[in-house]
């Protein structure tokens, strides 16, 4: 797979992660349980799971049952942790970064440039802002003395890192954005720039000024109760305590930093098996789905963090996804749509079972590739006292609907290349192009094959309503 559509793949599939992790409850309704401890104030878990639960149980009068059941049950403490974890400051923004964070303003990424190039380019020494280019260019003496002095005035000591922390550009070819004067804060410049440049430059100060900064530290609390024969209900709940707000105290976009902990940090474990004393049970309707927005900035992070990747390619990346209605980029972030939803439960889908086919599920011996007549296959390391054997699929699965299998390669007699299904013959499916894991954004009803175009181009293909894109995308469509 190339470049951009891994890409597009991590975006797609880290989107519907964070929907799962964030889908906390029961689908339509909301259960929430009331708990107290001997001694020790009363606190609220949610119901995260109800063994026997399915989509067809939504009813009220099924739910009325599920509460009654529930004052009737013991309730026991399954897990409780408590881990304290630091953060690290941020570097200062560069170009790339900023046009992901241009949806905080409202501006488009044309308003952006404009407002870094007239800044960058206004009279006086120095510029409002500067642009390092290139890992050899870093600040001057002068320039960390002053932003350090800043720090103190309108911060504190207890806020200022111990030593200096080096600027350079992440990635060559970009621009580290620096304020010309770190004393000339957001509040002095706001009578001197207009409204779009004072935007750019009051986030260009705060994140040149937390790059300076301690380090800020947020203690997670994690509980889980069980109740019910056999663990029927469990109940979940998390949350997060800033203990040092360190370079947060300049960010005032930043999100982090809001407490959600239900207990004090002083508070002590619960210990695996006590019990705990039901006060009240209370169901409640959901009526509409919470919003399972991302930051593009998160997302960048998380992908640099993993794979080295020019902000630029990932803005690109993001455009293309939204232009062919797979997510919706606005304000609020970043979501999935319709059949972007669906794309990445697939692939999510095919990568889980992978974890389940290392080993010969008849012996427990591992697997290993055999080339046949026909094309690769799995077969038993312990052939021929095993006779198991497996298709070797593409880790895609068969876009028949309801099918369950693999899409795998094959080879027919006359020697050319075929894409079957695993589940052969009970499965008949067959291509000549090899199937992707995207569904079609015109018809949303076909996945999308590799095919080259009479003009010698590779294209993603769609063999229902014909419409085709670039496999190698240059720019935004």
């Amino acid at each position: 797979m190339n470049r951009s559509s891994s890409l597009e793949d991590f975006i797609l599939q880290t989107l519907m992660q964070q929907e799962q992790e964030r889908r906390i409850g029961l689908s339509g309704w909301n259960i929430d349980v009331r708990l107290a401890k001997r001694d020790h104030r009363s606190f609220t878990l949610p119901v995260v799971r109800i063994k026997g639960w399915t989509k067809k149980h939504p009813e009220a009068p099924h739910v009325k049952a599920i509460v009654v059941d529930l004052k009737e049950q013991a309730f026991h403490v399954k897990t409780h942790t408590r881990q304290t974890r630091e953060l690290m400051p941020p570097l200062p923004l560069t170009l790339n970064e900023l046009f992901l964070d241009a949806a905080l303003f409202s501006m488009k990424a044309d308003a952006v440039q404009s407002a870094v190039d007239q800044m960058s380019a206004a009279s006086g020494t120095p510029a409002p802002v500067i642009a390092l280019a290139g890992r050899r260019h870093s600040p001057t003496d002068a320039w960390y003395a002053e932003a350090r002095e800043c720090i103190v005035d309108y911060y504190g000591v207890p806020y200022l890192a111990p030593r200096p922390r080096p600027i350079k550009a992440d990635h060559a070819g970009d621009l580290t954005l620096l304020p010309g004067r770190p004393a000339f804060t957001p509040k002095k410049m706001k009578k001197e720039l207009d409204q779009a440049c004072w935007q750019v430059y009051s986030r260009i100060w705060e994140r040149a000024l937390a790059s300076q900064m301690t380090c800020a530290q947020v203690q997670r609390m994690d509980l889980e109760v069980v109740a019910g024969a056999g663990a029927r209900y469990l109940l979940h709940r998390q949350g997060e305590e800033l203990l040092e707000r360190g370079f947060l105290q300049a960010l005032s976009l930043q999100k982090q930093g809001r407490s959600t902990a239900f207990f004090s940090k002083d508070h002590p474990l619960f210990h695996p098996g006590e019990e705990l004393t039901l006060v009240e049970v209370q169901a409640q309707r959901r009526n509409e789905e919470p919003d399972y927005a991302v930051s593009a900035m998160e997302l960048y992070r998380s992908r640099a963090a993993q794979t080295p990747v020019t902000a630029v390619d990932f803005r690109l990346a993001l455009s293309r996804l939204q232009a062919e209605g797979f997510l919706n980029h606005d304000e609020s972030g970043v979501r999935l749509c319709g059949h972007g939803r669906q794309s990445a439960e697939r692939m999510i889908n095919t990568r889980v079972a992978q974890k389940d086919e290392a080993d010969c599920p008849l012996c427990g011996k591992s697997l290993r590739l055999v080339q046949g007549p026909f094309g690769p296959f799995w077969g038993c390391s312990d052939y021929p006292r095993c006779r198991f054997s497996r298709s070797m699929h593409l880790n895609i699965s068969c876009p028949l609907q309801g099918c369950g299998g693999w899409v795998v390669e094959r080879q027919g007699k006359n020697g050319r290349r075929f894409y079957g299904c695993s589940r052969y013959p009970t499965c008949t499916f067959i291509s000549w192009e090899k199937p992707t894991h995207l569904l079609c954004p015109v018809c949303q009803q076909t996945t999308l094959v590799e095919k080259v175009n009479d003009n010698g181009e590779e294209v993603l293909y769609c063999s229902k309503c014909r419409s085709s894109r670039p496999r190698n995308p240059t720019g935004i469509p």
